[in-house]
Protein backbone atom coordinates (compact mmCIF):
# COMPACT_ATOMS: atom_id res chain seq x y z
CA UNK A 1 0.00 0.00 0.00
CA UNK A 2 2.49 2.58 1.16
CA UNK A 3 5.74 1.34 -0.38
CA UNK A 4 7.58 4.63 0.08
CA UNK A 5 6.31 5.11 3.61
CA UNK A 6 7.50 1.89 5.20
CA UNK A 7 11.02 3.24 5.83
CA UNK A 8 9.98 6.70 7.03
CA UNK A 9 10.17 6.80 10.82
CA UNK A 10 10.78 9.70 13.20
CA UNK A 11 14.53 9.50 12.55
CA UNK A 12 14.36 9.35 8.78
CA UNK A 13 17.65 10.73 7.37
CA UNK A 14 15.75 12.41 4.55
CA UNK A 15 12.92 14.20 6.35
CA UNK A 16 13.69 17.58 7.84
CA UNK A 17 10.31 18.23 9.46
CA UNK A 18 9.96 16.34 12.71
CA UNK A 19 6.26 15.98 13.38
CA UNK A 20 5.04 14.45 16.60
CA UNK A 21 1.69 13.48 18.00
CA UNK A 22 1.22 14.69 21.54
CA UNK A 23 0.00 12.25 24.19
CA UNK A 24 -3.55 13.58 23.99
CA UNK A 25 -3.67 13.16 20.19
CA UNK A 26 -2.32 9.62 20.42
CA UNK A 27 -4.82 8.73 23.15
CA UNK A 28 -7.74 9.98 21.05
CA UNK A 29 -6.59 8.12 17.95
CA UNK A 30 -5.90 4.92 19.91
CA UNK A 31 -9.30 5.07 21.59
CA UNK A 32 -11.15 5.33 18.28
CA UNK A 33 -8.96 2.67 16.65
CA UNK A 34 -9.69 0.24 19.50
CA UNK A 35 -13.41 0.94 19.27
CA UNK A 36 -13.39 0.30 15.52
CA UNK A 37 -11.33 -2.90 15.86
CA UNK A 38 -13.79 -4.38 18.38
CA UNK A 39 -16.74 -3.41 16.18
CA UNK A 40 -15.20 -4.96 13.05
CA UNK A 41 -14.37 -8.17 14.90
CA UNK A 42 -17.90 -8.51 16.26
CA UNK A 43 -19.76 -7.31 13.19
CA UNK A 44 -18.93 -7.58 9.52
CA UNK A 45 -17.63 -4.27 8.14
CA UNK A 46 -20.26 -2.46 6.05
CA UNK A 47 -17.74 -0.78 3.73
CA UNK A 48 -18.36 2.69 5.15
CA UNK A 49 -15.81 5.04 6.69
CA UNK A 50 -15.80 5.82 10.40
CA UNK A 51 -16.75 9.47 10.84
CA UNK A 52 -15.00 10.01 14.18
CA UNK A 53 -11.61 8.63 13.19
CA UNK A 54 -11.76 10.25 9.75
CA UNK A 55 -12.45 13.61 11.38
CA UNK A 56 -9.58 13.19 13.87
CA UNK A 57 -7.09 12.32 11.12
CA UNK A 58 -8.31 15.20 8.93
CA UNK A 59 -7.86 17.59 11.86
CA UNK A 60 -4.25 16.44 12.37
CA UNK A 61 -3.49 17.01 8.68
CA UNK A 62 -5.29 20.35 8.64
CA UNK A 63 -3.18 21.48 11.59
CA UNK A 64 -0.04 21.13 9.46
CA UNK A 65 -1.79 22.74 6.49
CA UNK A 66 -2.45 25.75 8.71
CA UNK A 67 1.02 25.67 10.25
CA UNK A 68 2.62 25.56 6.82
CA UNK A 69 0.90 28.78 5.81
CA UNK A 70 1.61 30.45 9.15
CA UNK A 71 5.33 29.66 9.00
CA UNK A 72 5.76 31.50 5.71
CA UNK A 73 3.36 34.27 6.70
CA UNK A 74 0.96 33.93 3.81
CA UNK A 75 -2.60 32.97 2.95
CA UNK A 76 -4.29 31.34 -0.02
CA UNK A 77 -7.21 32.71 -2.05
CA UNK A 78 -10.41 31.30 -0.52
CA UNK A 79 -11.40 29.03 -3.46
CA UNK A 80 -7.92 27.45 -3.48
CA UNK A 81 -7.87 27.07 0.30
CA UNK A 82 -11.26 25.34 0.18
CA UNK A 83 -10.06 22.99 -2.56
CA UNK A 84 -6.95 21.99 -0.60
CA UNK A 85 -8.97 21.39 2.55
CA UNK A 86 -11.53 19.34 0.60
CA UNK A 87 -8.66 17.19 -0.70
CA UNK A 88 -7.39 16.65 2.84
CA UNK A 89 -10.80 15.37 3.95
CA UNK A 90 -11.05 13.17 0.83
CA UNK A 91 -7.59 11.78 1.64
CA UNK A 92 -8.53 11.17 5.29
CA UNK A 93 -11.68 9.35 4.18
CA UNK A 94 -9.76 7.16 1.73
CA UNK A 95 -7.12 6.45 4.38
CA UNK A 96 -9.84 5.41 6.81
CA UNK A 97 -11.44 3.17 4.20
CA UNK A 98 -8.15 1.37 3.57
CA UNK A 99 -7.47 0.98 7.29
CA UNK A 100 -10.90 -0.52 7.94
CA UNK A 101 -10.58 -2.76 4.89
CA UNK A 102 -7.21 -4.01 6.17
CA UNK A 103 -8.73 -4.61 9.62
CA UNK A 104 -11.70 -6.52 8.22
CA UNK A 105 -9.39 -8.78 6.20
CA UNK A 106 -7.30 -9.46 9.31
CA UNK A 107 -10.29 -10.94 11.16
CA UNK A 108 -10.02 -14.20 9.22
CA UNK A 109 -7.22 -16.69 8.69
CA UNK A 110 -6.26 -16.35 5.00
CA UNK A 111 -5.57 -20.10 4.69
CA UNK A 112 -8.64 -21.50 6.45
CA UNK A 113 -11.08 -18.61 6.16
CA UNK A 114 -11.99 -19.02 9.82
CA UNK A 115 -12.14 -16.24 12.40
CA UNK A 116 -8.93 -15.90 14.38
CA UNK A 117 -9.08 -15.60 18.21
CA UNK A 118 -9.80 -12.08 19.43
CA UNK A 119 -6.55 -11.90 21.43
CA UNK A 120 -4.62 -12.59 18.24
CA UNK A 121 -6.70 -10.10 16.23
CA UNK A 122 -6.19 -7.45 18.90
CA UNK A 123 -2.41 -7.64 18.42
CA UNK A 124 -2.75 -7.46 14.63
CA UNK A 125 -5.15 -4.49 14.93
CA UNK A 126 -2.66 -2.72 17.20
CA UNK A 127 0.06 -3.02 14.54
CA UNK A 128 -2.31 -1.79 11.82
CA UNK A 129 -3.24 1.21 13.97
CA UNK A 130 0.45 1.92 14.67
CA UNK A 131 1.15 1.93 10.95
CA UNK A 132 -1.81 4.01 9.77
CA UNK A 133 -2.24 6.44 12.65
CA UNK A 134 1.29 6.95 13.87
CA UNK A 135 4.06 6.10 11.39
CA UNK A 136 2.24 6.96 8.19
CA UNK A 137 0.24 9.81 9.69
CA UNK A 138 3.40 11.61 10.79
CA UNK A 139 4.80 11.33 7.27
CA UNK A 140 1.51 12.56 5.83
CA UNK A 141 1.57 15.53 8.18
CA UNK A 142 5.04 16.41 6.87
CA UNK A 143 3.70 16.21 3.34
CA UNK A 144 0.66 18.37 4.13
CA UNK A 145 2.98 21.01 5.58
CA UNK A 146 5.34 21.04 2.56
CA UNK A 147 2.62 20.70 -0.07
CA UNK A 148 0.63 23.59 1.37
CA UNK A 149 3.66 25.87 1.45
CA UNK A 150 4.49 25.04 -2.16
CA UNK A 151 0.87 25.72 -3.17
CA UNK A 152 1.07 29.15 -1.54
CA UNK A 153 4.33 29.89 -3.35
CA UNK A 154 2.97 28.75 -6.71
CA UNK A 155 0.03 31.10 -6.39
CA UNK A 156 2.33 33.99 -5.49
CA UNK A 157 4.76 33.58 -8.41
CA UNK A 158 4.75 36.31 -11.04
CA UNK A 159 4.39 35.09 -14.63
CA UNK A 160 7.03 37.65 -15.65
CA UNK A 161 9.79 35.73 -13.81
CA UNK A 162 11.31 32.37 -14.55
CA UNK A 163 11.27 29.72 -11.84
CA UNK A 164 14.34 27.88 -10.59
CA UNK A 165 14.41 24.49 -8.83
CA UNK A 166 16.46 24.50 -5.62
CA UNK A 167 17.33 21.63 -3.29
CA UNK A 168 18.13 22.05 0.41
CA UNK A 169 21.80 21.89 -0.62
CA UNK A 170 23.01 19.56 2.14
CA UNK A 171 24.20 16.00 2.45
CA UNK A 172 20.69 14.64 2.92
CA UNK A 173 19.45 15.64 -0.54
CA UNK A 174 18.46 12.61 -2.62
CA UNK A 175 20.54 12.16 -5.79
CA UNK A 176 17.35 12.13 -7.86
CA UNK A 177 16.46 15.58 -6.50
CA UNK A 178 20.01 16.89 -6.74
CA UNK A 179 19.82 16.16 -10.47
CA UNK A 180 17.04 18.77 -10.74
CA UNK A 181 18.90 21.50 -8.86
CA UNK A 182 19.04 24.90 -10.62
CA UNK A 183 16.86 23.82 -13.54
CA UNK A 184 15.19 27.04 -14.73
CA UNK A 185 11.94 27.22 -16.68
CA UNK A 186 9.03 29.65 -17.20
CA UNK A 187 6.07 29.12 -14.88
CA UNK A 188 3.92 27.92 -17.76
CA UNK A 189 6.48 25.32 -18.90
CA UNK A 190 5.33 21.68 -18.78
CA UNK A 191 8.42 20.84 -16.68
CA UNK A 192 6.62 22.08 -13.58
CA UNK A 193 3.66 19.77 -14.23
CA UNK A 194 5.94 16.85 -13.41
CA UNK A 195 8.71 18.20 -11.17
CA UNK A 196 7.18 20.89 -8.96
CA UNK A 197 7.90 19.96 -5.30
CA UNK A 198 7.23 18.15 -3.10
CA UNK A 199 8.60 15.31 -5.21
CA UNK A 200 8.48 12.54 -2.63
CA UNK A 201 7.73 12.03 1.04
CA UNK A 202 10.03 14.24 3.10
CA UNK A 203 11.04 16.31 0.07
CA UNK A 204 12.58 19.62 1.17
CA UNK A 205 13.08 21.05 -2.32
CA UNK A 206 11.98 24.55 -3.17
CA UNK A 207 11.28 26.73 -6.21
CA UNK A 208 12.24 30.40 -6.41
CA UNK A 209 11.63 33.24 -8.83
CA UNK A 210 14.71 34.32 -10.77
CA UNK A 211 15.74 37.12 -13.12
CA UNK A 212 17.81 34.67 -15.15
CA UNK A 213 16.69 34.91 -18.74
CA UNK A 214 18.46 31.70 -19.72
CA UNK A 215 16.38 28.56 -19.28
CA UNK A 216 17.55 24.96 -19.01
CA UNK A 217 17.66 23.00 -22.24
CA UNK A 218 15.06 20.23 -22.16
CA UNK A 219 17.72 17.77 -23.30
CA UNK A 220 19.56 18.31 -20.01
CA UNK A 221 16.59 17.41 -17.84
CA UNK A 222 16.95 13.88 -16.36
CA UNK A 223 14.11 11.40 -16.75
CA UNK A 224 12.35 9.29 -14.12
CA UNK A 225 13.87 11.08 -11.13
CA UNK A 226 10.54 11.39 -9.30
CA UNK A 227 8.26 8.52 -8.16
CA UNK A 228 5.27 8.25 -10.48
CA UNK A 229 2.80 9.13 -7.72
CA UNK A 230 4.51 12.50 -7.27
CA UNK A 231 4.77 13.37 -10.95
CA UNK A 232 2.04 15.96 -10.62
CA UNK A 233 1.93 19.65 -9.75
CA UNK A 234 -0.37 19.45 -6.72
CA UNK A 235 -0.20 23.24 -6.36
CA UNK A 236 -1.50 23.70 -9.89
CA UNK A 237 -4.19 21.07 -9.36
CA UNK A 238 -5.24 22.72 -6.05
CA UNK A 239 -4.73 19.55 -4.03
CA UNK A 240 -2.44 18.51 -1.18
CA UNK A 241 -2.22 14.77 -1.80
CA UNK A 242 -1.88 13.28 -5.31
CA UNK A 243 -5.01 11.52 -6.53
CA UNK A 244 -2.81 8.61 -7.63
CA UNK A 245 -1.99 7.93 -3.98
CA UNK A 246 -2.55 4.24 -3.09
CA UNK A 247 -5.19 5.20 -0.53
CA UNK A 248 -7.50 6.26 -3.37
CA UNK A 249 -7.13 2.98 -5.26
CA UNK A 250 -10.36 0.98 -5.34
CA UNK A 251 -12.20 3.34 -3.02
CA UNK A 252 -15.95 3.59 -3.78
CA UNK A 253 -17.39 6.97 -4.79
CA UNK A 254 -19.53 6.81 -1.68
CA UNK A 255 -16.41 7.31 0.45
CA UNK A 256 -15.63 10.60 -1.26
CA UNK A 257 -19.25 11.70 -0.78
CA UNK A 258 -19.13 10.81 2.92
CA UNK A 259 -15.84 12.68 3.35
CA UNK A 260 -17.29 15.73 1.59
CA UNK A 261 -20.38 15.64 3.79
CA UNK A 262 -18.19 15.41 6.89
CA UNK A 263 -16.10 18.31 5.62
CA UNK A 264 -19.27 20.38 4.99
CA UNK A 265 -20.50 19.71 8.53
CA UNK A 266 -17.18 20.64 10.09
CA UNK A 267 -16.92 23.76 7.94
CA UNK A 268 -20.37 24.82 9.11
CA UNK A 269 -19.25 24.37 12.72
CA UNK A 270 -16.10 26.39 12.04
CA UNK A 271 -18.12 29.17 10.42
CA UNK A 272 -20.55 29.12 13.34
CA UNK A 273 -17.70 29.42 15.84
CA UNK A 274 -16.18 32.27 13.85
CA UNK A 275 -19.52 34.12 13.71
CA UNK A 276 -20.03 33.63 17.44
CA UNK A 277 -16.57 34.99 18.13
CA UNK A 278 -17.30 38.02 15.95
CA UNK A 279 -20.45 38.71 17.96
CA UNK A 280 -18.72 38.14 21.31
CA UNK A 281 -16.20 40.85 20.35
CA UNK A 282 -18.95 43.44 19.87
CA UNK A 283 -19.90 45.83 22.70
CA UNK A 284 -22.39 44.03 24.96
CA UNK A 285 -25.33 46.30 24.08
CA UNK A 286 -24.83 45.45 20.38
CA UNK A 287 -24.98 41.71 21.08
CA UNK A 288 -28.67 41.78 22.05
CA UNK A 289 -31.72 42.29 19.87
CA UNK A 290 -34.84 43.93 21.34
CA UNK A 291 -37.78 41.51 21.22
CA UNK A 292 -40.42 43.58 23.06
CA UNK A 293 -40.68 46.70 25.19
CA UNK A 294 -43.49 47.02 27.76
CA UNK A 295 -45.23 50.22 28.82
CA UNK A 296 -44.14 49.71 32.44
CA UNK A 297 -40.46 49.82 31.44
CA UNK A 298 -39.99 46.09 31.19
CA UNK A 299 -38.31 44.69 28.11
CA UNK A 300 -37.01 41.46 26.57
CA UNK A 301 -33.74 41.38 24.67
CA UNK A 302 -32.28 38.23 23.12
CA UNK A 303 -28.63 37.45 22.42
CA UNK A 304 -27.73 37.23 18.74
CA UNK A 305 -26.22 33.74 19.14
CA UNK A 306 -29.25 32.27 20.92
CA UNK A 307 -30.42 29.03 19.33
CA UNK A 308 -34.04 29.85 18.50
CA UNK A 309 -34.67 26.31 17.20
CA UNK A 310 -33.92 24.68 20.56
CA UNK A 311 -36.76 22.60 21.98
CA UNK A 312 -37.10 24.75 25.09
CA UNK A 313 -36.75 28.14 23.40
CA UNK A 314 -40.45 29.00 23.39
CA UNK A 315 -40.69 28.10 27.08
CA UNK A 316 -37.68 30.27 27.91
CA UNK A 317 -39.17 33.13 25.89
CA UNK A 318 -42.49 32.82 27.71
CA UNK A 319 -40.68 33.12 31.04
CA UNK A 320 -38.77 36.15 29.77
CA UNK A 321 -42.00 37.91 28.78
CA UNK A 322 -43.56 37.04 32.12
CA UNK A 323 -40.78 38.82 34.03
CA UNK A 324 -40.71 41.75 31.57
CA UNK A 325 -44.47 42.22 32.01
CA UNK A 326 -43.73 42.80 35.70
CA UNK A 327 -41.45 45.69 34.77
CA UNK A 328 -38.15 43.79 34.69
CA UNK A 329 -35.44 44.22 32.08
CA UNK A 330 -34.74 40.70 30.84
CA UNK A 331 -31.89 39.32 28.76
CA UNK A 332 -32.25 35.93 27.03
CA UNK A 333 -28.69 34.73 27.48
CA UNK A 334 -26.33 32.88 25.13
CA UNK A 335 -24.95 29.41 25.82
CA UNK A 336 -21.19 29.71 26.20
CA UNK A 337 -18.87 26.76 26.65
CA UNK A 338 -16.79 26.75 29.83
CA UNK A 339 -13.60 26.81 27.71
CA UNK A 340 -14.57 30.20 26.25
CA UNK A 341 -13.42 32.04 29.36
CA UNK A 342 -13.16 35.52 27.85
CA UNK A 343 -16.72 35.41 26.49
CA UNK A 344 -18.07 34.03 29.77
CA UNK A 345 -16.35 36.73 31.81
CA UNK A 346 -17.83 39.36 29.51
CA UNK A 347 -21.37 38.02 29.13
CA UNK A 348 -21.92 35.73 32.12
CA UNK A 349 -19.93 37.36 34.94
CA UNK A 350 -20.33 35.58 38.29
CA UNK A 351 -22.45 32.81 36.76
CA UNK A 352 -21.99 29.40 38.37
CA UNK A 353 -18.88 27.65 37.04
CA UNK A 354 -19.62 25.91 33.75
CA UNK A 355 -23.35 26.73 33.93
CA UNK A 356 -25.51 28.53 31.39
CA UNK A 357 -28.55 30.17 33.01
CA UNK A 358 -31.38 30.98 30.60
CA UNK A 359 -32.14 34.56 31.65
CA UNK A 360 -30.78 37.61 33.38
CA UNK A 361 -33.74 39.21 35.15
CA UNK A 362 -32.62 42.60 36.38
CA UNK A 363 -29.28 41.67 37.90
CA UNK A 364 -30.22 38.08 38.85
CA UNK A 365 -29.59 34.93 36.84
CA UNK A 366 -32.74 32.90 36.29
CA UNK A 367 -33.09 29.30 35.12
CA UNK A 368 -36.26 28.26 33.29
CA UNK A 369 -37.58 24.75 33.96
CA UNK A 370 -40.66 23.12 32.46
CA UNK A 371 -42.78 20.68 34.46
CA UNK A 372 -44.34 18.22 32.02
CA UNK A 373 -46.87 17.00 34.60
CA UNK A 374 -48.30 18.09 37.93
CA UNK A 375 -46.73 16.10 40.76
CA UNK A 376 -44.63 16.82 43.79
CA UNK A 377 -41.79 14.70 42.41
CA UNK A 378 -41.74 16.66 39.15
CA UNK A 379 -41.76 20.02 40.94
CA UNK A 380 -39.04 18.80 43.29
CA UNK A 381 -36.84 17.67 40.39
CA UNK A 382 -37.36 20.93 38.46
CA UNK A 383 -36.30 22.92 41.54
CA UNK A 384 -33.25 20.71 42.02
CA UNK A 385 -32.25 21.12 38.37
CA UNK A 386 -32.82 24.88 38.40
CA UNK A 387 -30.82 25.50 41.57
CA UNK A 388 -27.85 23.85 39.88
CA UNK A 389 -27.89 26.61 37.25
CA UNK A 390 -28.96 29.82 39.01
CA UNK A 391 -30.26 31.42 42.20
CA UNK A 392 -33.65 32.22 40.66
CA UNK A 393 -35.93 29.65 39.05
CA UNK A 394 -38.99 30.00 36.86
CA UNK A 395 -41.02 26.79 36.58
CA UNK A 396 -43.48 26.60 33.70
CA UNK A 397 -46.28 24.22 34.70
CA UNK A 398 -49.24 22.75 32.75
CA UNK A 399 -52.31 24.96 32.25
CA UNK A 400 -54.43 22.91 34.66
CA UNK A 401 -52.16 23.57 37.64
CA UNK A 402 -54.30 24.88 40.53
CA UNK A 403 -51.64 25.79 43.08
CA UNK A 404 -51.48 22.33 44.65
CA UNK A 405 -47.80 22.68 45.51
CA UNK A 406 -47.50 26.41 46.18
CA UNK A 407 -46.85 25.82 49.89
CA UNK A 408 -44.18 23.23 49.09
CA UNK A 409 -42.56 25.64 46.65
CA UNK A 410 -42.57 28.43 49.26
CA UNK A 411 -40.90 26.13 51.78
CA UNK A 412 -38.21 25.19 49.26
CA UNK A 413 -37.65 28.92 48.58
CA UNK A 414 -36.96 29.49 52.27
CA UNK A 415 -34.84 26.35 52.66
CA UNK A 416 -32.69 27.06 49.61
CA UNK A 417 -32.74 30.86 49.83
CA UNK A 418 -33.78 31.16 46.18
CA UNK A 419 -36.66 32.86 44.39
CA UNK A 420 -38.99 30.41 42.64
CA UNK A 421 -41.65 31.63 40.21
CA UNK A 422 -44.48 29.42 39.01
CA UNK A 423 -46.19 30.31 35.70
CA UNK A 424 -48.67 28.39 33.57
CA UNK A 425 -47.80 27.12 30.11
CA UNK A 426 -49.39 29.19 27.37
Amino acid sequence: MHNTLEHLQNNCPICSIKTTLNANDEAKLNKEAQRIAISIYKNKWNGKIDQKLTKLVAEKLLHFYTQGLADIGTALPEPIAQSLQDNIYHFAGAKNYQQLKTLSQAVYNPQTGTKIPFAQFKEVAKKIDEKYNKIWLKTEQNHAYASTQMAAKWNSFDEAFHLKYKTAGDGRVRPSHAALNNITKPKNDSFWNKYYPPNDYGCRCNVIETNDEKTTDTAHIPENTVPKMFQVNTAKENIVFPLSHPYFKGVPKEVEKSAKLLRTKEQAKTNDRAEKQRIYNLPINEQYKLIKKYNNGGEVKQHLTKNVTANDHETVLQAAHYHASKGEKVLVLPEIHSAEKTAREKLLPNAKLGKNPDLLVGDKYNEVEEAKDISKTTIKNRIKSGVGQANQITIVVPKNYKGEYDKYVKKREDDLNVAIHIIKKE
